[in-house]
């Protein structure tokens, strides 16, 4: 086999390939649409989305069981952070609050109060905690009807008045320690994986660390599919195509049967190598406005996986690529090796 000669069909096919208009709209088309219907909102949330998170929610708090023991933790806004008191400033008038990390609590003696203070815009909701919550009671969250679409504050006001709430069912009834352990049992749960030798090794979160290994192969393996799929109907519509002008028998007196179909295969495959590594990247690309919003969050990403899918590219393209130039090469027409390829 002359290696000149199919480096020249090579050069050939990849210049065919990648100068094609439905080539060029697969290739860049695909990703700019994910881009601008996930990437683009997601670049664009992004700031918004860390300032909602970083807000300080002002709440009513109309406790009638007492299990939130607000009078022992009223604090004077003189002694408040500034983002406290700035969230404060809706208020007609200062008032003694509550903070629990990003919520901040004004005790409030009735409900109509709170409501009328909902109404005027003074504070983001209500929470209110009946006298028999105990006995089965059922707190209430009241919010506007119509608050913002990346408001937060409710999910995170209501995980603060749960916290509240176990500190006030064990108040004076257990030790300090027990009841900020209580509140979260697992808050310094450590992961380990044990070798084949037995011995440990420290890893991130077990359940994020197999949902990323589960999520990351399964995207990339539909890429994958999609380059091979797209290829290979390439390769099947060269050949058949030059069967049917009849070029095919000018080449052959020039070349040999290998060095053509070797060329084919490989001009194609540097194609589609080409298309699944700018799916790749622009994949990359739609998600790194996601990753500034979950940058507290410690995913694991399994590099191992994203190493390997090139290699296991080039491994199913030539397996997929041979069976499918094979098959084609019976057919007399591009559409009767297009109906011979379909088993494949």
């Amino acid at each position: 086999m002359r290696v000149a000669k199919v480096w020249t069909i090579l050069t050939f096919e990849l210049r065919s390939a990648v100068t094609r208009p439905a080539y060029l709209l697969m290739t860049f088309g695909l990703p700019i649409f994910f881009a601008l219907i996930g990437g683009l909102p997601a670049w664009l949330q992004r700031e918004h989305i860390s300032e909602e998170l970083e807000r300080v929610s002002v709440y009513a708090a109309v406790d009638r069981s007492g299990l939130l023991y607000l009078g022992e933790r009223e604090r004077e806004v003189d002694e408040l952070d500034d983002e406290v008191r700035a969230a404060l400033a809706r208020l007609p008038e200062p008032r003694r609050v509550v903070v629990h990390a990003s919520v901040a609590l004004l005790p409030i003696e009735t409900e109509q109060e709170a409501r009328q203070m909902l109404h005027n815009g003074w504070i983001d909701g209500i929470i209110v905690v009946p006298r028999d919550v105990i006995g089965g009671g059922s707190l209430r969250m009241i919010v506007p009807s119509r608050p913002s679409p990346l408001d937060v504050s409710a999910a995170t006001t209501k995980s603060h008045v749960r916290t509240l709430l176990i500190q006030g069912l064990l108040h004076h009834r257990v030790p300090i320690e027990v009841s900020e352990r209580v509140r979260d049992p697992l808050e310094h749960l450590q992961h380990f994986e044990m070798d084949e030798e037995g011995r440990l090794h420290e890893v991130e979160d077990v359940g994020l660390s197999a949902l990323a290994r589960f999520l990351v192969p399964l995207t990339l393996s539909m890429l994958l599919l999609m380059a091979l799929m797209t290829t290979g109907g390439y390769l099947v519509q060269a050949i058949g195509s030059e069967k049917e002008n009849r070029v095919i028998e000018v080449l052959l007196a020039t070349v040999r049967p290998q060095e053509l179909l070797a060329g084919k295969l490989l001009g194609l495959g540097a194609a589609g190598m080409l298309q699944f590594s700018i799916w790749a990247a622009g994949l990359g690309v739609t998600f790194a406005g996601l990753l500034g919003v979950l940058e507290d969050v410690s995913v694991p990403v399994p590099w191992g996986a994203i190493a390997l899918s090139p290699v296991l590219f080039v491994i199913g393209y030539l397996f997929y690529g041979s069976l499918m130039l094979a098959t084609g090469s019976l057919g007399r027409s591009a559409s009767e090796s297009q109906k011979l390829t379909m088993m494949w």
